[in-house]
């Protein structure tokens, strides 16, 4: 098994790789471009504006992604509602091959197992 490990907390915007560029607009202010989140490794959970949250119900996420065992008959979601900032969260990276363009100040991502790479 490989274990990939990001290293950096990455202030990017974000798309998923092999699709079309998916701005995502956020209504607060980081001190930066509203548009942005930060992609940081040491942070467990998700953390996401309410708006963008809510919109979880509907997409096609992983329950690895989504929920951590914290007992034999307990499931803890792990994204959370904040207002402020946003942070994507190394639950949500695990099995992703995340991508950074520097160039482009771009972070992009898509689905990877692994323990394949």
């Amino acid at each position: 098994m490989v274990n990939l490990r990001i290293t950096l907390s990455t202030l990017l915007p974000w798309k998923p790789l092999a699709s079309e560029p998916k701005r995502i607009k956020f209504s607060f202010s980081f001190g930066i471009d509203n548009d942005n989140l930060v992609n940081d490794s040491g942070t467990k959970l998700t953390l996401l504006p309410p708006d963008m949250y809510l919109q979880l119900e509907y997409s096609n996420v992983l329950p690895l992604n989504t929920f951590v065992l914290v007992s034999h008959t307990t499931r803890c979601f792990s994204f959370a509602p904040v207002e402020d900032f946003a942070i994507y969260g190394n639950l949500a990276q695990m099995n992703f091959m995340i991508v950074y363009d520097t160039e482009k100040q771009m972070l992009s991502f898509m689905p990877t197992d692994c323990s394949k790479v």
